[in-house]
């Protein structure tokens, strides 16, 4: 193999080992429950170097503040999140967890 080859050969290997690394799998924005339509909520997996970090990311498109509690199939303790008008958050509910999917609960009340 010629050394022109082996650097490309290289090159992609780094490219798809990157690409593996900075994999986030999502689910579709959702309304939380018991919420007005303007606070929606969604998962993602983020693989990290160990494991899977599981985030809920939660918009808030309101004019008033949203008080949010998540709690998940992984991580059941419910965290307490307020989400600012106009403003998203993502809250890291488990990291390096050995599962590639969870399920969230996510219960929003404008304050």
């Amino acid at each position: 193999m010629k050394a022109n080859q082996r650097g490309l050969t290289v090159s992609l290997a780094l490219a798809a080992l990157a690409g593996a690394i900075a994999f986030v799998a999502g689910s579709s924005p959702a309304s939380a429950d018991g919420a007005p339509a303007c606070v929606r909520w969604w998962t993602q997996t983020v693989l990290a170097a160990v494991g899977h970090n599981h985030v809920v990311g939660i918009e808030n498109t309101c004019d008033k503040p949203a008080a949010c509690t998540v709690s998940t199939d992984v991580a059941p303790d419910p965290i307490q999140a307020t989400v600012s008008p106009k403003q998203k958050v993502e809250l890291t509910t488990f990291r390096g967890s050995p599962a590639s999917t969870f399920r969230a609960k996510v219960t929003c009340a404008l304050q």
